[in-house]
C-alpha cells in the first residue's frame, strides 16, 4: 500500500509542476511578445516613416521652398493635405513662362508658358493631373462635354517614351459656347433695345402714328435678331494633350497646347501641335 501511495504523490507533484513556467520559458515569452509588439508598430508606422521623407514642408497652410518652374501635387486626404514635388519643368525654346495659377489648390500650381515668336500653339500648359496616364484618353473623353459641346476631330492616342517614360498624345478639336461673350452681348442688346425704347417715345409722343409703330417694331425685330445670333456664340478650341507617367501612384504630368478663337483659323497643324507637346516633354524631369 506504501508503495502505491508514494507512486501516487510523484504524479501529482509532476502534474503541478507543469502547470507553471519556469524561468527561462517566462523570458522567452516576454522577449517573444515585445518582439511582436515591435514588428506590429513597425508595420503601422514605417510605412508613413518612410513617406514622410518625399513630403515637402508646409507652414501656415503655404508649401515651402517649391521653386517656380515645379510641378506638386497632393498625396495626402480629404482631411489632411499632403504635398509632393511631382515634376520639373526646363527651358522650352520658342516659350517663356507667362503664369503661375491654380484651379482649387492655391498650392498645386499649373504654368502657362506663351509663344516668343511664331509658335504652333497660344498656350503651352503644364499641370500635375490625378489619375494614371495611360487611362487619361477614356477619362478626358468621357466627360468631354464639360469642355466642348461638339467635338469636330479626335485622333487615337499614340503611346510613346519620354525620358524613360511611357507617355501617351492625342489631339482634340471643337466648339465650346461662349457664355461670356452671350453675356456681354446680352447686356450690350439691352442697353442699345432701351436706349431705342427711350428715342422712340421721344419721338413718337407727339403724335403716335402707324409709321412710328411700324418702325418701332422693325426696330425690336432687329434687336431680337441679333440678340439670337449673339446667343450662339461659340468658341473654337484645339487641344494636344500628352500625359507622362510618373513615380506617384494616381498622379500624372500632363503637357496641353492648345488654341481658342471665333473660328477654325485659329488652328494649327496637327503634325505641329503634336510636335510641340513631344517637345515640351522632353523638357520635363518625373521625380
Amino acid at each position: 500500500m506504501s508503495k502505491k501511495k508514494a507512486h501516487h504523490q510523484d504524479r501529482s507533484a509532476q502534474t503541478k509542476s507543469r502547470l507553471g513556467y519556469t524561468p527561462k520559458e517566462k523570458k522567452i515569452m516576454i522577449f517573444g511578445f515585445a518582439g511582436l509588439v515591435v514588428v506590429l508598430a513597425l508595420i503601422i508606422w514605417l510605412p508613413d516613416f518612410i513617406r514622410s521623407f518625399g513630403l515637402l514642408d508646409v507652414k501656415d497652410g503655404v508649401v515651402q521652398g517649391v521653386e517656380d518652374n515645379w510641378l506638386i501635387c497632393d498625396v495626402g486626404t480629404s482631411s489632411r493635405n499632403e504635398y509632393r514635388k511631382l515634376a520639373e519643368i526646363g527651358d522650352i525654346d520658342g516659350y517663356e513662362l507667362s503664369l503661375s495659377a491654380s484651379v482649387s489648390d492655391e498650392n498645386v500650381l499649373y504654368h502657362d508658358y506663351a509663344p516668343t515668336g511664331d509658335g504652333p500653339a497660344q498656350t503651352l500648359r503644364f499641370m500635375s493631373v490625378s489619375g494614371e496616364a495611360s487611362e487619361m484618353f477614356d477619362t478626358l473623353t468621357e466627360r468631354q462635354s464639360m469642355f466642348m459641346n461638339e467635338v469636330t476631330y479626335q485622333s487615337e492616342p499614340e503611346e510613346l517614351t519620354i525620358n524613360g517614360r511611357d507617355a501617351y498624345v492625342f489631339l482634340i478639336e471643337g466648339t465650346m459656347q461662349d457664355y461670356e461673350a452671350e453675356a456681354e452681348a446680352a447686356a450690350e442688346t439691352d442697353a442699345e433695345a432701351a436706349d431705342a425704347s427711350g428715342d422712340a417715345a421721344t419721338e413718337t409722343a407727339p403724335e403716335a402714328t402707324p409709321e412710328a409703330a411700324d418702325a418701332s417694331g422693325d426696330a425690336e425685330s432687329e434687336t431680337t435678331g441679333d440678340a439670337e445670333d449673339d446667343a450662339a456664340a461659340v468658341t473654337y478650341l484645339q487641344n494636344a494633350y500628352l500625359y507622362i507617367d510618373s513615380g506617384i501612384s494616381g498622379h500624372s504630368v500632363l503637357v496641353n497646347a492648345f488654341n481658342e478663337g471665333a473660328d477654325e483659323s485659329v488652328f494649327a497643324d496637327h503634325d505641329a501641335m503634336i510636335e510641340l507637346v513631344e517637345r515640351a516633354a522632353q523638357s520635363v524631369t518625373v521625380e
